[in-house]
């Protein structure tokens, strides 16, 4: 069983729950977690520039590839190599507004741009735009403008699709969409999986399957060959659980084990109109912001590791290293 973790994720505000969504972390934070030994490091700490006012400084889902580890904020992208952390780039354009996924691909390196409905590739020597994407297949730029600065908006909800993970499979590039629940290829949108579990966000390619997290806490397992759903995992089930796991969303495969980040569904999160966190209003069990554990073919949960309440806020990805 893989022990040791990087986590991406952030530190909110203390007032949180007073703050608009998209203005709620303070600080993000790159973490290096020991399941086993319980030790958690602090790697590194950002404080972001945007939005002026009202900075949300969170690191998303982030990468770890060839010698380097690829991170991003809702308006920023790093570029890191690893293990020794130095920063080899970084760049902030105008459009990048609520980041959530950043991977490095054949093409340079693809970016989940969600709050424009996008996904954009940029250079992987310049970090400048080569392609862009729609996640409905529309035209990059039929709602919005290259001629306004976005990383000053707070929020640009609702948003038509809300892509989320993005990964490559073969030559061509994929993506979850949170409103859609469903995975499309990009460049052939005639290849998409429909997920009607809940709305997804991360997942893990494994040999010909993808694996995805539910924000209700299930795993689902997808064939990208016959396009179809080969495994639903309800870790609600597994857990006997009364209320809402928490907030599911990094994910990580080995193996027949997989490795989910939960966050402690907060008063902010219930108000994001999520039916499925609808008792947690009544005052019923909150569930710590953990990784844990489980079998996924034996359906049994191994451990699971809650992370120190000072460490950090919410869990995007889950690195195994």
């Amino acid at each position: 069983m893989r022990t040791r973790f990087l986590v991406t994720g952030g530190e909110q505000y203390p007032d949180a729950v007073n703050r608009p969504e998209g203005a709620r972390f303070k600080q993000a934070k790159l973490l290096s977690v020991d399941i086993k030994s319980g030790a958690v490091d602090v790697l590194l700490r950002h404080e972001s520039a945007y939005p002026t006012g009202a900075p949300n400084s969170i690191f998303v889902s982030g990468s770890l590839s060839g010698g380097r580890i690829y991170l991003a904020t809702s308006t920023q992208v790093f570029v890191y190599s690893y293990p020794d952390l130095k920063l080899l780039k970084s760049t902030s354009l105008p459009f990048f507004q609520n980041l959530h996924h950043i991977v490095a691909v054949k093409e340079g390196i693809a970016v989940a741009v969600t709050g424009l409905d996008l996904v954009v590739v940029l250079n992987e020597l310049t970090l400048e735009p080569i392609n862009f994407y729609h996640a409905l297949g529309k035209d990059p730029w039929h709602r919005y403008s290259m001629d306004k600065d976005y990383r000053e908006v707070i929020s640009l909800k609702p948003h038509e699709s809300h892509p989320n993970y993005i990964f490559q499979f073969k030559d061509d590039l994929w993506i979850t969409r949170f409103n859609q629940k469903d995975i499309i290829c990009l460049s052939d949108m005639s290849k998409r999986i429909s997920i009607d579990v809940e709305r997804l966000h991360d997942g893990f390619v494994q040999g010909d399957c993808v694996y995805l997290t539910s924000v209700n806490g299930c795993v689902i397992k997808a064939d990208l060959k016959t396009l179809t759903i080969k495994k639903v995992l309800d870790l609600n089930k597994i857990e006997n659980a009364k209320t809402p796991l928490g907030w599911c969303r990094g994910l990580f495969v080995e193996g027949d084990l997989v490795y989910v980040g939960f966050t402690r569904i907060r008063e902010t999160k219930v108000k994001e109109n999520l039916k499925w966190a609808a008792s947690i209003v009544k005052g019923a069990k909150k569930w710590p912001t953990r990784i844990a554990v489980y079998d996924f073919e034996k359906e049994e949960k191994l451990a699971a590791y809650e992370l120190p309440v000072d460490s950090i806020s919410a869990i995007y990805s889950v690195i195994g290293i």
